[in-house]
């Protein structure tokens, strides 16, 4: 299985295969895991989303990516690290479509018009952290019944984008805010993960399993929990949940 190898100046490098079963896959099956190796597939035949959802593509339909790491940082703060992979995300996007609206949706969702575009799942092995990431770059994939449903960059953009080119631009952001949140955690990083956080002031409905909650989306906290301001005034702290938009969920449920 041979690939191009693309070496940066800060020493991590960037591997592009033309197909693998996932680009975590091959991260994972290598004998020595140094921080920084990253894989890019133009095709994957069996990646993994959140949840367990299969995540299958055509080739260069989307950029399929995979990162190790090796955080220094308490394990404890490593999921952190998927609101700086968004945040990066949404950076290298934004160079090659800057007309674009985007925004996040709590914890790492990129929305365009209230359309995904991506996905983002950490992996985590004693001391390794492997982040996936997926864009849809053309040809989305349509997905039954989804609160958000899929979308691409050039349906959205008509700019048509390489693989290669994004991977480029969100490694170079993400070693970059990295090497931040490796000083001082996601602390860093809160004012600009807020600046593109969508649905603030708005009404949600946060979904945990069986277990929803109601109110006014007012933020997240130092450590990233999202903040719901409840119909009694009181302020609720999550980590975990599924944001949707209370008038979106009633139109979807009639």
């Amino acid at each position: 299985m041979k690939s191009d190898i693309i070496k940066f100046d800060y020493g991590w490098q960037l591997s592009v295969f033309d197909t693998a079963t996932s680009t975590s896959d091959i991260i994972f099956s290598l004998d020595d895991i140094k921080e920084g190796i990253a894989i890019l597939a133009r095709q994957q035949t069996a990646g993994r989303g959140r949840h367990g959802r299969s995540w299958t593509s055509n080739i260069d339909d989307g950029m399929y990516l995979s990162l190790a790491l090796r955080p220094q940082r308490a394990v404890k703060e490593w999921p952190s690290l998927s609101f700086v992979t968004a945040l990066s995300l949404v950076d290298a996007i934004k160079q090659l479509t800057p007309h674009m609206p985007i925004g996040l949706k709590w914890p790492n969702d990129i929305l365009v018009d209230n359309r995904k575009i991506s996905g983002i799942l950490l992996e985590a092995k004693q001391d390794l952290l492997v982040i996936g990431c997926g864009v849809n770059l053309k040809n989305a994939p349509h997905v039954k019944d989804a609160k958000f449903a899929p979308t691409d960059i050039f349906a959205q953009s008509n700019i048509l984008i390489s693989p290669q080119e994004l991977a480029t631009r969100f490694l170079n952001k993400f070693h970059q805010l990295y090497q931040d949140w490796q000083h001082a955690g996601f602390s860093s990083h809160i004012d600009l993960y807020k600046s593109q956080l969508l649905f603030m002031s708005q009404r949600v409905s946060v979904s945990q399993g069986y277990n929803k909650i109601s109110g006014i989306m007012r933020g997240i906290s130092q450590q990233g929990d999202l903040l719901i301001e409840d119909d009694n005034g009181d302020i609720i702290s999550l980590s975990t949940g599924d944001v949707n938009l209370v008038g979106q969920i009633d139109a979807i449920s009639n």
